[in-house]
């Protein structure tokens, strides 16, 4: 009986947190956090602005919780700009993704680099090939500085599918693939799910 009662609410548990992990994807929860070797914190996520929709918001704390530098990023549309992950990289600088409005373009990735000082360095757009909604959730870098962000882009004909694009250190779109899929609320989950869910 014990080991009934004790696999139901095991069963129960894992139930609500992947109706949870869904939900939040369904939502589409925002925000993302970094942490670098000297315990300073990065947080991103969106801001109303001021005479705009909301805006990328990017804040450094120190180790004690200090604020360090606010990044806002309004999007050439003045709509909705969302953030939904940050990286750094060994030299200190940020990288930011997510989807912001662009100008009939419907929403667009737009992932934006920033030093170690919180300027701005670059910034670079990505709109599908249906001029859609391209949402990214996802990013990464690797050691030698290349950028990696995916998430969802609506294709031509197909739907949702996943993209994933490639760019160098300097912002140079190196390449874009794409994976025509049903994306479903489940496999856009995987790509915003915490990893501890993954």
């Amino acid at each position: 009986m014990k080991t009934s009662l004790r696999l139901a609410f095991l069963l129960g548990l894992t139930h609500l947190i992947l109706t949870n992990v869904v939900a939040a994807a369904n939502a589409k929860l925002e925000g993302g956090i970094a942490v670098d070797g000297l315990g300073n914190v990065y947080v991103t996520g969106s801001s109303m602005g001021s005479g705009s929709a909301s805006d990328y918001a990017t804040v450094k704390y120190n180790s004690s919780g200090a604020q360090q530098w606010v990044a806002r990023y309004n999007g050439p549309a003045n709509g909705e700009d969302v953030a939904y992950a940050i990286t750094r990289d060994s030299a200190g600088n940020i990288y930011v993704t997510g989807s912001s409005l662009g100008l009939g373009t419907g929403l667009d990735f737009a992932t934006i680099k920033y030093n170690s000082s919180g300027v701005q360095q670059w910034t670079k757009r990505y709109n599908g090939p249906a001029n859609g909604e391209d949402i990214a959730y996802a990013i990464t870098v690797d050691s030698a500085g290349n950028v990696y962000v995916t998430g969802s882009s609506s294709g031509g004909g197909s739907g949702l599918d996943y993209a994933t694009v490639k760019y160098s250190s300097s912002g140079t779109q190196l390449w874009v693939a794409a994976l025509a899929t049903l994306m479903t609320s489940v496999t856009r989950s995987r790509l915003t799910a915490p990893a501890m869910f993954m």
